[in-house]
């Protein structure tokens, strides 16, 4: 498509998202860059001066310095839609294997050769309440996706007006925060980062919740605060937490990790064969249409 619209195209694979410095390096004197979750900031900008757009496979772009880019005069793009089904599959993915318990059960079964027996019996999703925090493309695919099991499907949304939300695909209901704190049995979050939403699951929010929900993050790590988050499941007030994503990234030394009652995964939510496609067609675009 690139080559096509007549761009010179250099395929250059990055394996570590956080060295900017390796990344000012193998963006050099290009005049446009596609990025996954790879750091690009102040040293990518002082070092690439023909850089004029950067475009994101993915929504969330937290990995880049908006600021300085809109001071720099360099254009950021995001692929919004472009992956919402692979990222609502493994959200969902860990909703299910949060609630039956499935990482510790798989678990013990393996270690004792076959040798063992479910020690505790667990909940239906039928019928049960789930609060969506971020009613974007990936909220209201968790929507639709919810429909299938009976479920009472609940939203919260800063940009969208309280009330019924109905489609073909599903029907839910946008209410205020607390409301969704206070009545969901499931909490899935699809936000992106933001400073308002900074912790926006925390103490007191988990305070305001059922006893025994499942939490669910497969948007971004900074809107949970972990040691809140670690201290419920360790009381059980949370029952489980199912997280694609985590405040630091890689998790390494993560104590979340170190719970039985918390599936974790590295980031992946968003990536499959079909999305990367999406994904890499949506950015090519974005390049296009702001450089021709």
């Amino acid at each position: 498509m690139l080559r096509d619209a007549g761009f010179d195209v250099e395929i250059k694979r990055n394996f570590d998202v956080y060295d900017e410095n390796k990344i000012a390096k193998l963006i050099g004197d290009a005049d446009a860059v596609i990025v996954g979750s790879d750091k690009v900031g102040q040293v990518v900008f002082d070092n690439c001066p023909n850089l004029k757009v950067v475009s994101k496979q993915g929504v969330g772009l937290n990995n880049v310095d908006l600021e300085l880019a809109k001071e720099r005069g360099i254009k950021v793009t995001n692929t919004p839609g472009a992956n919402r089904e692979s990222t609502a599959e493994m959200a969902w993915l860990l909703l299910m294997a949060a609630n039956r318990n499935l990482y510790h059960e798989a678990h013990e079964l393996k270690a004792k050769n076959g040798d063992y027996g479910a020690t505790a019996i667990q909940s239906d999703l039928f019928g049960k309440t789930i609060g969506i925090i971020g009613f974007g493309a990936i909220g209201r695919t968790i929507a639709r996706i919810a429909m299938g099991f009976n479920m009472k499907v609940i939203a919260y949304d800063p940009f969208l007006k309280l009330g019924a939300a109905k489609s073909g695909d599903y029907d839910a209901n946008i209410v205020s925060l607390d409301e969704v704190l206070t009545k969901s049995d499931f909490i899935t979050l699809h936000s992106p980062a933001t400073k308002d939403n900074h912790h926006m699951i925390n103490a007191d929010a988990i305070k305001k919740m059922k006893d025994g929900v499942i939490i669910v993050n497969a948007a971004r790590g900074e809107l949970i605060d972990e040691d809140a988050l670690f201290a419920a499941l360790k009381s059980g007030k949370v029952k489980a937490a199912g997280l694609d994503v985590f405040e630091g990234e890689p998790p390494v030394g993560n104590k979340l990790l170190t719970l039985d009652n918390v599936i974790g995964t590295p980031h992946v939510g968003g990536q499959s064969v079909e999305s990367s496609k999406n994904l890499g067609l949506h950015a090519a675009q974005n390049v296009i249409d702001n450089l021709k």
